[in-house]
């Protein structure tokens, strides 16, 4: 969340009038705000310039500008500003160029103090909500663009609360079912991996510890996708109350990583069979040997060995 939702907010007052510059800051001050007060429109640029502000209280008529100005100053500095017009001069007119150019509200210096105040924390929630909804937008827009799948689940796993939509290119599955189904991941993950994978989490999550652990899915498609599964235990006390989790597609590392240690086996048995077979007589217990390891470096049942010779028959 940014600093902005979790400091105070700050209220700028631009009023000439010094009697009530300092009425409006004692209000602003003791409604929990930070009031920033300025007599000229020239001071509160500065501001502007480097303080955001939640809320800002503008007088309609000052020395240097009209009011309103201070509308475009706030939005040309990139201000969420909400604006409010306060003025003793009021009119149907600037109430209405006012409200065209994104006041807040327009609030005439005659009436009750209780009414600006309201008028001030109604500004400070819309601004407070719109911050927020911007956040959760940023946030959204942040895990979406992530090449990997964002989840939430509940505490035993059995239920995904949320999944960015990278899910459904990872496995084929629409996000739909991810939210839907029961046990959603246990009931993907690859037969042969599932029962340790399962365990594993559990007892992590018992622990309340964060785990990382790697393991196969089967796609909607039938193929195995490879996975690392980064995985956050979160807790309120004693009490875990949320799993939270990045998964990755590690298949092109894992095929990678099969086919040079395949390569490496290969060699190692050829190297084997190579010295052997140069230092020993050719024995029966010896081919046998040989042979069931070029075998099993290659991955197949029957391994032959063949010999030439240059003898003619």
């Amino acid at each position: 969340m940014p600093d902005s939702l979790l400091h105070t907010p700050h209220v700028l007052i631009v009023e000439d009038n010094d009697a009530q510059r300092r009425v409006l800051t004692d209000l602003i001050r003791a409604e929990g705000y930070i009031p920033i007060a300025c007599a000229r429109a020239a001071e509160a640029y500065e501001w502007i310039a480097s303080q955001e502000f939640a809320v800002a209280v503008l007088d309609l008529k000052l020395p240097d500008v009209v009011g309103t100005e201070m509308l475009r100053a706030l939005e040309a500095a990139g201000q969420r500003t909400q604006a409010i017009i306060h003025t003793g001069f009021g009119s149907f007119e600037s109430a209405r160029d006012a409200v065209n150019l994104g006041a807040f509200a327009y609030v005439e210096k005659l009436g009750q103090p209780e009414e600006l105040v309201r008028t001030v924390h109604r500004a400070v929630q819309a601004w407070t909500a719109e911050r927020l909804q911007r956040t959760e937008e940023d946030y959204r827009r942040l895990i979406e663009s992530v090449q990997a799948v964002v989840w939430r689940a509940l505490p035993d796993a059995s239920m995904n609360t949320f999944v960015s939509r990278e899910a459904e290119a990872l496995l084929g599955y629409p996000v739909e079912q991810w939210l839907t189904e029961a046990r959603f991941w246990e009931n993907h993950i690859h037969p042969e991996d599932r029962e340790e994978t399962v365990a594993y989490c559990e007892q992590a999550t018992r622990e309340r510890r964060p785990h990382a652990l790697e393991y196969r899915m089967i796609a909607a498609d039938g193929s195995i996708v490879w996975v690392r599964d980064l995985v956050n235990v979160l807790c309120e006390g004693e009490e875990v109350v949320e799993l939270v989790g990045v998964m990755v597609d590690i298949t092109e590392r894992r095929r990678v990583e099969a086919a040079v240690q395949r390569r490496d086996t290969i060699l190692a048995a050829v190297s084997y069979a190579a010295r052997e077979l140069v230092r020993e007589t050719l024995s029966e217990e010896l081919m046998t040997d040989v042979l069931e390891r070029m075998g099993r470096a290659a991955g197949v049942g029957r391994a032959y060995l063949y010999s030439h010779s240059d003898d003619a028959a």
